[in-house]
């Protein structure tokens, strides 16, 4: 059995649209789905979002690499290294008040640092 040219574009074309409509109610559905569980009522989005945004733009101190260490005020390369290694050697910091306890951070640095890190 053999084709013609207008049948075989024609079952091409058949194909594509069955396709693209298996794959628009596969995502459509997923993204639909989605979306209704992200949604919260306003009263508690005003109540979350500040301070998931705060905790999102600040640095842990305690998970941070050498690079985004450097992003601080006053954090160069040297200090970032320091801040690595104290945090190695001594498991972490418990707060952000004891990087004062880093070689090279006075209280001029951690005052530049300390609204923009976390632990």
């Amino acid at each position: 059995m053999s084709l013609t040219k207008s049948e075989v574009t024609a079952v091409i074309i058949t194909v594509v649209f069955v396709i693209a409509a298996a794959v628009s109610t596969f995502f459509g559905g997923a993204a639909q789905s989605e979306l209704c569980v992200a949604v919260k009522p306003i009263s508690e989005q005003e109540e979350t979002l500040p301070e998931e945004a705060n905790q999102a733009d600040k640095i842990n101190i305690n998970t941070a690499d050498e690079d985004t260490l450097c992003s601080l005020p006053g954090i160069g390369k040297a200090l970032a290294r320091s801040i690595c290694a104290y945090r190695a050697e001594h498991g972490g910091f418990a707060s952000i008040n004891e990087i004062c306890r880093v070689s090279g951070i006075g209280e001029d640095t951690f005052r530049q640092i300390e609204a923009l890190i976390t632990v």
